[in-house]
Formats: structure tokens, C-alpha cells, sequence
């Protein structure tokens, strides 16, 4: 009987030892992905305003922007298990800048407004699958939405 107790009570203490465990690698995760999306919401290239005229030197600085990005891409991507739900939408999104950049440097290192309008809209349509993953734990914020609190005079 001492012996049953004693196995149950090891059983207990490991599968409760999994839980808190896996707790705390969904919660990283989930942090990752959030912080991801969080400044890629923040990063002004990503604010599409289809009326307005790029400034001057606007294309190698989106590119910068671009190049960053694959890198916070990666850098949430590491923090996923390789089972991850989250991972599938973000090898897209690096897929869409790799394809961005790609194109950029066959038009002599200058992306065009069609390019970026269509790489942002990839990327937002891949941050709103993380979102609904996860609704109540992920935030919804799109890449470039939150880069200006208002429309800029130009």
C-alpha cells in the first residue's frame, strides 16, 4: 500500500511538473509572438497610405525596415517549440519579406509602392491567423497600425 502511495504521489508530482512547464512555454510563446506584433504595429513603413508620395530616400529605409523585420521574425520564431501553432504564419511573413527584398534588388535596391502595399498586406493577413489562434491572448494589432497616432500633413 506504501508503495502504491508512493507511485501515485511521484505520477502527481511529475505530470504537475509537465503542466507548469508547458504553462510557461505556451506563455513564452505567446509573449513572442506579442512582442512580434507589437513592433511590427510601431514600424511607420508598414503605415499604407495610398495617396501619399514616398519622400525622398523613402525606398532604401523601407527596405532597412524590411531587412528588420525578418530579423524580430526570427527572433520570435526561435522562441517557439518546432510544433508550434504560431510557427506556420510566421515562415509566411518571412516569406513575404524574403519575396519584398528579393524583388527590391531586381529593381536596382528600390522597392516600389505596389510592392510594399502587397508585402503589408500579406503581413497583416498572417498577424490577424496569430490573433485569431489565440483571441484572447494575442494582440490584434496589424503591422503599421500603430506607427502615427494621426494622418500626417504632406
Amino acid at each position: 500500500m506504501a508503495f502504491l502511495a508512493a507511485a501515485l504521489g511521484a505520477g502527481a508530482a511529475l505530470f504537475t511538473g509537465w503542466l507548469t512547464s508547458r504553462r510557461e512555454a505556451t506563455a513564452k510563446e505567446q509573449a513572442a509572438v506579442n512582442n512580434l506584433l507589437l513592433d511590427l504595429a510601431a514600424k511607420r513603413a508598414f503605415a499604407l497610405d495610398p495617396n501619399a508620395d514616398w519622400a525622398p530616400g523613402a525606398g532604401p529605409r523601407i527596405l532597412e525596415s524590411v531587412n528588420h523585420t525578418r530579423t524580430l521574425i526570427r527572433a520570435a520564431r526561435a522562441e517557439l517549440s518546432s510544433t508550434s501553432e504560431f510557427l506556420a504564419p510566421l515562415r509566411m511573413m518571412m516569406l513575404a519579406c524574403n519575396t519584398f527584398v528579393e524583388q527590391a534588388e531586381y529593381q536596382g535596391n528600390e522597392p516600389t509602392p505596389a510592392d510594399l502595399d502587397r508585402l503589408v498586406r500579406e503581413l497583416r493577413a498572417e498577424a490577424q491567423v496569430l490573433h485569431h489562434k489565440r483571441p484572447k491572448k494575442i494582440v490584434p494589432d496589424a503591422p503599421g497600425s500603430m506607427a502615427v497616432s494621426r494622418r500626417i500633413s504632406r
